[in-house]
């Protein structure tokens, strides 16, 4: 029998596959999305800007962020580039 849930964060109803299943997968997501946002920000608290770059999409954080923009946001960096014009891919 398929054993539904309400998401507590969302509130629609999804289909609970283990013990585990608290929130549906979008808000489970975006949760440990947020989560490793918050990890990757704390690793460059303090440090030197011009060893870093931030995406002006999201916000992420890190040394290169060409694979993220490729991956998250579908877009090259030429693209990236383009829509925002003197910013760093690299730091």
């Amino acid at each position: 029998m398929i054993e539904m849930k309400k998401c507590p964060k969302c509130g629609i109803e999804f289909e609970k596959k283990s013990k585990s299943d608290c929130y549906c997968r979008e808000c489970k997501n975006k949760i440990q999305n947020q989560k490793r946002m918050e990890k990757i920000k704390k690793k460059f608290e303090g440090a030197d800007p011009s060893t870093f770059v931030v995406c002006k999409i999201c916000g992420l954080v890190s040394e290169n962020i060409s694979t993220h923009l490729r991956r998250a946001h579908n877009l090259s960096s030429d693209e990236y580039k383009k829509q925002f014009p003197g910013e760093e891919v690299m730091s």
